[in-house]
């Protein structure tokens, strides 16, 4: 995904998810790969959220900054790799309609 950057960052809403809606869910985190994150988040914003995670789940979390589908197939089967970094699963420019809904809740909340 292109365009994210410290305008949209809000930690309000990294508080409320990581403190009330996270721990609330009656699901397990396998794993997360965050591929090709913009640099202030992969090299500033995670690390600092690590520092709040318990050894196991921070364990769950892969930062891979490569387009290579390689590496990420170590990870994750290449079926459930979108096609825009060179998997076989479901395109996700399908959600950009959902994005620019929920982007213009938070302009409208005064946060955008």
């Amino acid at each position: 995904m292109h365009g994210l950057g410290l305008k949209n960052l809000d930690p309000a809403a990294a508080k409320i998810i990581l403190g009330q809606v996270l721990p609330a869910l009656p699901i397990r985190l396998g794993r997360v790969c965050v591929i090709n994150p913009p640099w202030f988040l992969g090299r500033v914003v995670l690390p600092i959220i690590f520092t709040f995670l318990s050894p196991k789940l921070k364990s769950r979390f892969r930062i891979i900054h490569s387009n290579k589908v390689e590496k990420v197939e170590k990870f994750v089967p290449i079926s459930s790799i979108p096609e825009e970094i060179g998997g076989h699963g479901e395109a996700v420019s399908h959600l950009l309609p959902f994005l620019e809904v929920v982007d213009g809740l938070f302009q409208r909340r005064g946060r955008g």
